[in-house]
């Protein structure tokens, strides 16, 4: 009798110690999976007063560097904003007025290079720069109100001519919104490197604003638009697979079952021996 207790006992302990990994395991699941989307039924999940067509704040694209951005504007957190900035260098012109290359102080000549940012506005946008004082664009770019609407890769064109004419290369643009309807978008391109190098505020259909696009990594709420990647070979992180967690389990509850089947053909064979 104390030899077949013993042998029970040899073939219930791996059993057991597999059952206590099974409930020890983790369940994660995907930011995608638990951030509420436009139309939810849970009014919980769902955060009120979001806009028709808008993603909540909550919303993320599984991309890092546009995620920062999208951290920034939706706690409105200027400095949070200006950590991300990257400048660029811009010739100076000692021309006066609104807009155009940035503007050199006195006794700089024209042509200084200069580090600056790309501001693209309705009508003519400008070169601002680094040197200046951007509290208050910053503080503009973050203001109360807006939402998340979409996040895309650049095109070659698409309708940002400030920042192409300073040479930026921008790899993605993401953009928010008071409203679908609402003419004053704010949208802020990066660089390869997941810099922040220009930030626009646009006027105009999304039409306007989204041509040239290279495709959407975040598309509009509510559209049947199909997402694509993140551009690769650009040295930001990329959204990462979904994890399946309720796959994993499965798999571990199976493992427990052929366990205890083989568990018990041992404790048959040798008490039958």
């Amino acid at each position: 009798m104390k030899e077949r207790q013993m042998l029970i006992g040899r073939a219930i302990l791996p059993l057991a110690l597999l059952v206590i990994a099974v409930f020890a395991t983790p369940l994660t699941v995907s930011a995608d999976v638990l951030a509420p989307q436009s139309g939810s039924d849970d009014p919980i999940a769902y955060q009120s007063g979001v806009p028709e067509g808008l993603y909540p704040h909550d919303k993320r694209t599984g991309v890092a560097a546009i995620d920062a951005v999208i951290q920034a504007v939706v706690t409105q957190d200027a400095d949070a904003l200006a950590a991300l900035i990257a400048f660029s260098p811009s010739a100076c012109t000692t021309e006066t007025g609104l807009g155009g290359p940035a503007k050199c102080t006195d006794g700089e000549a024209e042509g200084t290079v200069v580090q600056a940012l790309p501001i693209g506005r309705c009508g003519a946008g400008s070169m601002e720069r680094a040197d200046s004082d951007l509290g208050p664009l910053y503080e503009n770019f973050v203001g109360s109100g807006v939402w998340l609407s979409s996040a895309w890769n650049v095109g070659s064109e698409d309708g940002f001519p400030t920042i192409e004419e300073a040479g930026v290369a921008g790899q993605y643009r993401v953009m928010f919104a008071a409203s679908t309807s609402d003419t004053f978008r704010r949208v802020a391109t990066l660089d390869a490197s997941g810099n922040v190098v220009g930030l626009s505020f646009g006027c105009g259909t999304p039409a306007a604003t989204y041509e040239g696009a290279a495709g959407f990594i975040l598309p509009p709420a509510n559209s049947d638009v199909t997402p694509v990647p993140p551009a690769t070979g650009t040295g930001v992180q990329e959204a990462q697979p979904r994890t399946n967690s309720y796959l994993v389990i499965a798999s571990l509850a199976v493992m427990v079952v052929v366990a205890g089947a083989a568990g018990v053909a041992v404790i048959r064979r040798r008490v039958q021996e």
